[in-house]
């Protein structure tokens, strides 16, 4: 997972609730609680520690579940596009 993944989720969500289909449909594949944790996280502002008290969890299964659909979301960027960046190059 890398940084420039989630900072692309990151700004995927930045106008949400208002998202383009693809992100939504990128959004309704991921699991409910990763789902979840990304909205909460970047879409509404939430702290992992409040997302965590929100859905039960630990602080440190948010950053998972965020750093998974980072992940996610970088796989499904190398299919649409088929070329794969590398960490760093401009």
């Amino acid at each position: 997972m890398t940084q420039t993944a989630k900072a692309a989720l990151r700004a995927a969500l930045q106008d949400w609730p208002t998202v383009t289909p693809e992100v939504d449909a990128f959004l309704q594949g991921l699991h409910w609680r990763i789902r979840q944790s990304v909205v909460l996280t970047y879409g509404q502002g939430y702290t992992h520690d409040q997302a965590a008290a929100r859905l039960r969890v630990s602080p440190s299964t948010i950053a998972e579940d965020v750093g998974r659909a980072a992940e996610a979301w970088r796989q499904a960027a190398i299919r649409t596009f088929g070329t794969q960046k590398r960490e760093g190059a401009g």
